[in-house]
């Protein structure tokens, strides 16, 4: 009948290969997750830490004055308020 005893696995011929192949890819992946975590964790904080320090500042600073400005021309609308109702303001304060 047959030579070959039921309970023996034979092995394909490329298995060998095709394992070897999977645990390339698998050390090459863990590479590219390595290399992204450190841009993603690393440099991009390296990168937004120098952007706050050097810009940061700057729109910070706009930032006040836009608000200094808004409070201004709010101050000339009660003003101009008052004006038309004929009556007198203080400008102090």
């Amino acid at each position: 009948m047959n030579d070959i005893p039921d309970n023996i696995i034979i092995l394909h011929p490329d298995f060998e290969k095709l394992k070897t192949e999977v645990e390339k890819l698998r050390t090459e992946l863990s590479m590219f997750v390595l290399e992204r975590d450190n841009l993603l964790y690393q440099e991009c904080k390296n990168i937004e830490m120098a952007y706050m320090l050097s810009v940061g500042a700057l729109e910070y600073k706009a930032y006040e004055i836009e608000c200094a400005i808004l409070r201004l021309k709010r101050k000339v609308e009660l003003i101009q308020a008052k004006k038309n109702r004929q009556e007198n303001c203080s400008l102090h304060g």
